[in-house]
């Protein structure tokens, strides 16, 4: 099975629908609304011991019978046991749809 590479840039790159998409920049109301989330997602996260959550992750995803493709969500929840880094120096994970 093959993998979709995409390079570094800024505001990140995601494969969507067969396709080089770039994030945009968020707004004010909706940087402040994703950050709220985040720390709502992430006290959820410490108080049950069961995941990790975090803003503009890169994920390397691969459903079942496709190619592995780069996404980069506002905010994501990982499970502890669905979430393995790369590299320490990264925050690009390998996961599984349970992300």
């Amino acid at each position: 099975m093959h993998e979709i590479i995409l390079p570094e840039a800024k505001p990140a790159l995601e494969w969507v629908n067969n396709r080089v998409l770039q994030k945009m920049s968020p707004k004010r109301k909706h940087s402040l609304a994703q950050t709220e989330f985040a720390i709502a997602l992430g006290t959820y996260a410490r108080e049950r011991g069961n995941g990790m959550a975090g803003t503009e992750w890169h994920f390397q995803v691969r459903p079942p019978g496709e190619i592995a493709r780069t996404l980069v969500p506002d905010v994501a929840f990982c499970r502890t046991i669905g979430c393995h880094s790369r590299s320490n120096r990264s925050q690009k994970f390998h996961g599984s749809r349970r992300m």
